[in-house]
């Protein structure tokens, strides 16, 4: 369980390829066929993914995919969605501790509350502790993870450390109960550190196992020491330390390299989709959730094209070549805004050598795709959400009797998806106001990875755009 690869020199690249399979990976129905990445971007990703995952949830999607692959704010996503299921699933299918329409709307009001994730005034404390401590930048930001993601919230501002180690699910992902998942990060080696290979850099950290191809890979026993285990939360920091302050060392359980420790960091470093390790195992079906900055230049998605070009791959997605040959063209390149005729894109992997499709892919950007802005244009869609959110929002007003929001009492109440169509519309339109953001041409999605202080309308923006996005995906 858990073999997905062999254990191979980075010059074996083709033979890399050759012997990829999904036969370490559980099939949830029938066969493993359906795959699912989420792209890194930190809470602007976390929340956009959220937002994507309710989407598929709906629509019965997430119950055919057999795996999740992410990076960085994906994985916050990922990491949220089940822990969701552990601290509440109680027996149900997967997804509806999280997703369920009685469910959905005190999640994301938890995650309203806990959403200032990473201020700007945190980030330069941070950044001084680790000056003086080794490590306490990456602990700080593993606390805040833990605190918005990981519910471990005791009380008003307290909560918990997450202890589980990364092979707690290994039980129920056996039983094909919830999916495998991949989460994926770079190596830092002093000696190579400009690598553009990914079999070599990217190490991906599994609830079976933690290795890459080219380091060979190190199976979860159980019996490691306390002090060598890796935690899930930790794996999921490191897959999101995107600043050099927050590397993070664990113990070298590879066989290829001699050092006592590995430091491992940000995942987008190598592949930030988190497509890579799906497409080379050739899955026959995967949703690639893209929510980068890019100011859709796309370069996580000419990226991954290039990686499979080494590894004897093809990768096209019409829709996003062609805008990219127009934006190319472009007298002002930096002024043109990707928007899909659908809410998602639709494109193909193949095998360079036989012409024969790999992979069928459904691409979502972070974006507002044509159906989108029709919704947005629904006078009486968006009155009816303004009403919605208002009433909701009285309810989160109120104070429990320990002062914190009240969530608890938003249990029950079913969410509707016209408050998502008012709130995007409503945050869109005020970023579009305000002028000392259109000179410094912060537009609503594409806004900065540097800015991490969520607050409450625009988390909510963002999961809404997620949802009404991927809502209109086709199967």
């Amino acid at each position: 369980m858990g073999v997905l690869l062999p254990s191979v020199a980075v010059a074996q690249d083709a033979a890399i390829v050759a012997a990829a399979s999904t036969t370490g990976f559980p099939a949830r129905q029938g066969a493993v066929d359906w795959g699912l990445a989420l792209s890194g971007g930190g809470v602007r990703s976390a929340t956009f993914c959220v937002g994507a995952l309710k989407a598929l949830h709906e629509m019965g999607l997430l119950d055919s995919v057999d795996v999740i692959s992410s990076v960085s704010g994906g994985g916050y996503a990922s990491y949220w969605l089940y822990k969701n299921d552990l601290l509440e699933g109680n027996g149900q299918p997967f997804g509806t501790s999280a997703f369920g329409s009685d469910r959905f709307l005190r999640n994301v009001c938890y995650l309203q509350t806990l959403g200032n994730f990473v201020t700007n005034r945190k980030a330069v404390r941070l950044a001084v502790k680790s000056v003086f401590r080794t490590g306490a930048g990456f602990d700080g930001y593993k606390s805040s993870i833990e605190r918005s993601f990981g519910h471990t919230r005791t009380g008003c501002g307290t909560f918990t450390h997450d202890t589980l180690p990364l092979s707690y699910l290994q039980p129920r992902i056996r039983r094909a109960e919830v999916p495998y998942f991949v989460i994926n990060t770079t190596l830092q080696d002093d000696q190579r550190q400009s690598l553009t290979n990914p079999l070599y850099n990217a190490v991906e950290l599994t609830p079976f196992f933690v290795g890459s191809p080219a380091l060979s890979y190190y199976h979860w026993t159980g019996r490691e020491a306390p002090a060598d285990r890796v935690l899930w939360s930790e794996a999921v920091t490191m897959s999101a330390a995107a600043l050099g302050l927050l590397r993070h060392s664990i113990r070298n359980f590879t066989v290829t390299q001699p050092s006592a420790t590995i430091s491992l960091f940000d995942g987008g470093r190598s592949e930030n989709l988190g497509a890579l390790a799906l497409i080379t195992r050739r899955i026959p079906n995967i949703i690639v959730v893209d929510a980068e900055f890019d100011n859709y230049r796309f370069d996580a998605y000419t990226n991954l094209r290039n990686h499979l070009g080494g590894l004897g791959y093809t990768l096209e997605v019409r829709e996003i070549e062609e805008f990219l040959k127009r934006r190319q063209q472009a007298r002002k390149p930096k002024k043109m805004a990707f928007v899909p005729a659908a809410g998602g894109s639709y494109g193909e992997v193949r095998d360079r050598k036989t012409g024969a499709v790999t992979t069928r892919i459904y691409y979502v950007k972070m974006a507002f795709s044509t159906p989108v802005e029709q919704l947005l244009l629904d006078e009486s869609a968006v009155a009816k959400g303004e009403v919605l959110c208002e009433s909701r929002d009285d309810i989160m007003r109120e104070r429990g009797a320990d002062g914190c929001f009240s969530c608890d009492a938003l249990r029950g109440r079913t969410f509707d998806p016209d408050l998502f169509v008012y709130r995007v519309k409503q945050y869109r339109d005020y970023i579009s106001s305000r002028l000392w953001l259109r000179l410094t041409n912060y537009r609503f999605p594409q806004t900065t990875t540097k800015d991490q202080s969520y607050y409450t309308d625009q988390l909510e923006a963002f999961i809404g755009l997620g949802y009404l996005q991927t809502h209109r995906l086709r199967r």
